[in-house]
């Protein structure tokens, strides 16, 4: 479930600038805007970081996979439907909350599967490579 979910993030993360002419047709977004709104992306990751542990120490890093793809959908789905700029922020920052849930769930690196699965999937690429060849 975490493979689906860190490959469903990277999908969101790119999809505003796969998607900026239409964007740019049906919400007129500058330049400016579409960084802006590419950008957001991240923020809710800042904001979310801590609490988002403390939740996944209590419920179990499923649930809070499961409730960060939930909140993906939902932005996206805000997203797609946005008749504004304000609106497609707001969409932005909901489907942002993704991935402070799985980042608490990135595997221990206990074994080579798991230091691989980080690896390939991960932000911390450097870190997941020499602990899976250290093993």
């Amino acid at each position: 479930m975490l493979t689906f979910a860190r490959t469903a993030m990277g999908f969101q993360f790119q999809t505003i600038a796969a998607v900026s002419p239409f964007l740019d047709k049906d919400i007129s977004l500058d330049n400016a805007q579409l960084g802006w709104l590419i950008g957001l992306y991240l923020l809710p990751g800042i904001a979310f970081a801590l609490p988002v542990g403390l939740l996944a120490a209590r419920f179990g890093d499923r649930w809070m996979t499961l409730a960060g793809l939930a909140t993906m959908t939902i932005g996206g789905i805000v997203i797609a439907l946005a008749d504004s700029y304000g609106v497609a922020n707001a969409g932005r920052i909901v489907s942002g909350y993704q991935p402070a849930p799985s980042s608490p769930c990135r595997p221990n690196f206990c074994d080579r599967r798991a230091a691989l699965q980080g690896w390939v999937c991960s932000s911390a690429s450097t870190t997941s490579a020499a602990q899976f060849f250290l093993r």
